[in-house]
C-alpha cells in the first residue's frame, strides 16, 4: 500500500525465493475478474489458501493501544463475507517475531523495516505447482506513526490491516483512479479509514477465490520444500509529474568474495534510480534480505550465486545475478589430515617457501580447481580419506625438509604410493579432474614436475 496519490501500474513486483535456489523477480500474473485482480503463479494457478480456516497470532508489542482489536477487526471484515467460507481466525497473542519465516505459523507484528518507503509488508509462502498458500506474516513498520482511532495525524491500523489481509486472501493491488474507494486500492494516507469496509468488488474477489464455484481444495497436501516466498511491499511513493524515465541500473559488489568458512561478506548496492525496494538472495538457502547494503555470513562450503533485484516507482524492476560469485573454502584437505598443530605449521611454512615457484603455484591452482570435487570423493569413500591421512602423516618430515632446504628426496616406492593414491581419486573424478591428474602423472613419470618442484628420486 502506497501513501502518495500518484497512480502506478497494476503489475506490482513480487520478490521470490525458490527453495535454496537464487532469488528472482517476476511480475504479478493477475487475472482481472470484473473489477478485482487475483495473484497467480507462472503456470496460472491462483494463489490462495486451501485450508479454509486460517489462524493468525498477534504480537502487538510496538503498536498503539488497541492494536490487537483493530487487527482482529481487519480479519473479521473478510471473514464476514458470507458467500466465501474462508475464515481468518484469531489464534491468540504471541511473543514471536518470526516474521517472514516459512514455519506454518501466521503472525501479525510490529517492527522496524529498514526501507523507509515501506509502510507494511505481507510475506507469503506458497507452492508454485498448485498456488497453495503455506504461510503469511504481516508486519507494520514502526518508523511510521500508527493509531486505531482514525486520527488524521497517524496511519490507521484497521485500515491498512484490512488491505494487507486482502493480500493474504489472494487479491492484488489496484491502482486505477476508478478503484480509489476499494480496500485493495494500492494507496493510502494518514487518517484514512475507508478501507475498513469492503467495496462490492473486494467482496466479489474473495467470492471468486473461495465461493461455491471456486476450485478450492481442502485435502491437497504439498511439501513445503518446494515452496517459494513472495514479499509484497506496501510502498510509500513520492508524487511525480514528469514523464521522463529516470536513469536506472542494478549492480552490486561484495567484499571479500572468497575465503574460509565462516565467511562474512559486505555487499554494496551500486544500483541507481528511483528505487523503492531491493531484495537479496545470497544463494546459500538463507532468508532473503531487504536491506540496501547487507552484511551476510556464509556458513557452508561451496560456491554461491548472488542475486539482487531492485524495484522502481513505476512498478518496473531490474535483476542482477552473479553466478558463483562467492567461494567459501574449508582448510586444506592435506592440512586437515594432519595429527597436530606442529605438523600444520610445517605445511604453512612450505606454502610460504614455495610461493615464488611457478610449478608449485600451478600445482596449487589445479588442486584448488578441484577442491570441492575431491572433498566430496573423500566424503563418499572413507577408505580414501584414511589413506590420505596416512600419506600426510608419513611424509610430513619430507615436507619440512622441502620447506627448509628448498629440495628433498623421495624413494621410488614412496612416489609409487602417491601415484597409486592419485589414480584412485581419478577413478571417481569428472573428466576435468581426470585430465589434470593424468598431466600430473606424466610429469611425475618423467621426473619433470618432481625436479622443478625440488623433489628428487632416490
Amino acid at each position: 500500500m502506497k501513501r502518495s496519490k500518484t497512480l502506478g501500474k497494476s503489475n506490482s513486483p513480487l520478490c521470490l525465493k525458490i527453495g535454496y535456489a537464487t532469488l528472482i523477480v517476476i511480475t504479478f500474473l493477475c487475472a482481472a475478474a470484473g473489477a478485482f485482480e487475483v495473484n497467480k503463479t507462472f503456470s496460472g494457478k491462483e494463489i490462495k489458501w486451501f485450508n479454509l480456516n486460517v489462524p493468525y497470532s498477534i504480537n502487538a508489542a510496538g503498536g498503539p493501544y488497541g492494536s490487537s482489536n483493530a487487527i482482529k477487526a481487519s480479519m473479521k471484515t473478510w471473514t464476514d463475507v458470507s458467500a466465501a467460507p474462508l475464515i481468518l481466525s484469531f489464534a491468540g497473542i504471541t511473543s514471536s517475531t518470526g516474521w517472514g519465516e516459512n514455519d506454518g505459523k501466521n503472525i501479525v507484528c510490529f517492527g522496524t523495516i529498514t526501507d523507509s518507503a515501506v509502510l507494511a509488508q505481507n510475506v507469503l509462502w506458497y507452492d508454485t505447482r498448485t498456488g497453495k498458500t503455506l504461510d503469511s506474516d504481516i508486519q507494520f513498520n514502526t518508523n511510521f506513526s500508527w493509531n486505531t482511532n482514525g486520527s488524521s495525524a497517524d496511519y490507521d491500523i484497521q485500515n491498512v490491516g484490512t488491505h494487507e489481509f486482502g493480500h493474504s486472501v489472494g487479491l492484488a493491488d489496484l491502482y486505477a483512479a476508478a478503484d480509489s474507494e476499494k480496500t485493495m486500492y494500492g494507496y493510502s494516507g494518514k487518517g484514512e479509514t475507508k478501507k475498513r469496509t469492503l467495496d462490492q468488488d473486494d467482496i466479489n474477489g474473495i467470492i471468486y477465490l473461495y465461493g461455491a464455484n471456486s476450485a478450492t481444495s481442502t485435502t491437497t497436501s504439498i511439501s513445503s520444500s518446494s515452496s517459494i516466498v513472495s514479499t509484497i511491499p506496501t510502498t510509500v511513493l513520492p508524487t511525480t509529474t514528469t514523464a521522463i524515465p529516470p536513469l536506472r541500473d542494478v549492480d552490486f559488489a561484495g567484499s571479500p568474495v572468497s575465503g574460509y568458512k565462516p565467511l562474512t561478506v559486505t555487499f554494496d548496492n551500486l544500483s541507481k534510480g528511483d528505487i523503492t525496494y531491493q531484495c537479496w538472495d545470497f544463494g546459500d538457502g538463507s532468508a532473503i534480505s531487504f536491506e540496501s547494503s547487507p552484511v551476510h555470513t556464509y556458513k557452508k562450503i561451496g560456491t554461491f550465486s548472488v542475486t539482487l533485484i531492485v524495484g522502481f516507482v513505476d512498478g518496473s524492476k531490474l535483476q542482477m545475478v552473479k553466478e558463483n560469485y562467492i567461494a567459501v573454502e574449508s582448510r586444506c584437505l592435506f592440512v586437515s589430515s594432519l595429527k597436530n598443530p606442529a605438523q600444520v605449521e610445517k605445511i604453512r611454512k612450505l606454502r610460504t617457501a614455495v610461493a615464488d615457484n611457478l610449478y608449485w603455484r600451478e600445482l596449487f591452482t589445479i588442486y584448488y580447481r578441484h577442491f570441492f570435487e575431491i572433498l566430496l570423493i573423500l566424503q563418499q569413500h572413507p577408505q580414501l580419506r584414511d589413506e590420505l591421512q596416512e600419506l600426510a602423516n608419513k611424509h610430513i618430515d619430507t615436507v619440512e625438509e622441502l620447506s627448509n632446504a628448498g629440495e628433498t628426496t623421495l624413494r621410488e616406492d614412496e612416489i609409487d604410493e602417491i601415484t597409486a593414491f592419485l589414480l584412485k581419486i581419478k577413478n571417481y573424478g569428472t573428466i576435468g579432474l581426470q585430465a589434470d591428474i593424468d598431466a600430473i602423472l606424466v610429469g611425475i613419470n618423467h621426473t619433470m614436475i618432481l625436479d622443478r618442484l625440488g623433489i628428487h628420486k632416490e
